[in-house]
C-alpha cells in the first residue's frame, strides 16, 4: 500500500500597519522611504481568509521510453503512450478529463560538462553513458474526488509516471471575494481598536487599496510504484482549502473633544 498522507500548504505570516497622522505624517512598520500621509490620516492594512472545499484535483502523468539512440526512444514509444491514452479514455464515464497532451525527445547526457553540479573547468571524471527519451506528458484532472483514489491507482497500472496532485476549485472568484470581505473587515476591527485607545475619531475613508489576493491550495506528494505495478494508492484529499487576500484603508481622523 502507497500513502499518500501528507499536505503540504504555503503559509502567509500576518501583517499589520498602522499610521496615524497628526501635524506631520508619522509611519510605523514601514520603511522610512514610504510616500507621507496626509495629515490626519491612520492607515490600516486587514488581512482576510476564506476557507472552502476543493472541488477538482489536477495532476500529469508521463510515458517515458529510452534508448540508446534518438529512434530506439522514439519507435518504442508509441505502444506505452497510446496503451496509456486509451486507460484515460476508458476512465472518462469515471470523470477522468484530459486536459491536454504533448510529446518531446531529448537527448540525456549526464555527463555534459554544463549539467547542474558541474565544474566547468574541471569536471569530475564520468564514465555514465549518454541516452535519448522520448516523452508523452498528459495534464489531467478529476472532479471525482470520491473516486480519485480508483482513477489513479488505474493509471498507475499502466506505464504513466504520475506526479503532485493539487487541488482547486472550478471557480476561484468567489472564495477571493470572501477573504477580500474578511480582510475589509479586519481593516475595519483594527481601526476601531486604535482609534479606542488613542482617543481619536474615524471619519470619512480616505482611500481603499486592494492588495494581494490568492489561494493557497492544497497538494499531496503521489509515492509511486513501479510503472505498471497495479497497487493501490491512497490519497488524503484536503478538507478545505485556504484563500487568503490583504487591503489597505485609510481613514481621516480626528481628536475627540476633550
Amino acid at each position: 500500500m502507497f500513502k499518500v498522507d501528507e499536505l503540504n500548504f504555503c503559509a502567509r505570516l500576518p501583517l499589520s500597519i498602522l499610521v496615524l497622522a497628526g501635524t506631520s505624517a508619522l509611519a510605523f512598520g514601514q520603511e522610512s522611504t514610504s510616500a507621507p500621509l496626509p495629515p490626519n490620516t491612520m492607515s490600516i492594512i486587514g488581512q482576510g481568509q476564506f476557507w472552502t472545499a476543493p472541488e477538482i484535483a489536477e495532476f500529469s502523468g508521463d510515458v517515458v521510453t529510452r534508448g540508446d539512440t534518438l529512434a530506439e526512444a522514439r519507435d518504442a514509444h508509441p505502444g506505452p503512450a497510446q496503451a496509456a491514452r486509451t486507460t484515460i479514455n476508458e476512465l472518462a464515464s469515471g470523470g477522468l478529463k484530459l486536459e491536454s497532451a504533448g510529446y518531446s525527445v531529448r537527448e540525456i547526457n549526464p555527463c555534459d560538462p554544463y549539467g547542474a553540479g558541474r565544474q566547468l573547468n574541471n569536471p569530475p571524471p564520468c564514465d555514465e553513458e549518454h541516452y535519448f527519451e522520448a516523452t508523452t506528458n498528459f495534464r489531467l484532472s478529476s472532479a471525482n474526488l470520491v473516486g480519485l483514489e480508483d482513477l489513479v491507482s488505474t493509471l498507475a497500472a499502466e506505464e504513466l509516471r504520475l506526479s503532485r496532485i493539487y487541488f482547486r476549485v472550478e471557480d476561484r472568484r468567489t472564495p477571493l471575494l470572501e477573504a477580500r470581505k474578511d480582510a475589509a473587515r479586519d481593516a475595519l476591527e483594527q481601526a476601531k481598536a486604535y482609534a479606542e485607545a488613542l482617543g481619536v475619531e474615524l471619519a470619512d475613508i480616505r482611500n481603499v487599496t486592494d492588495g494581494d489576493a490568492a489561494p493557497i491550495e492544497g497538494y499531496a506528494d503521489l509515492v509511486m510504484p513501479t510503472p505498471g505495478a497495479k497497487v493501490p494508492i491512497e490519497i488524503a484529499v484536503p478538507d478545505q482549502l485556504q484563500f487568503n487576500a490583504n487591503v489597505r484603508v485609510d481613514w481621516t481622523i480626528s481628536r475627540l473633544a476633550p
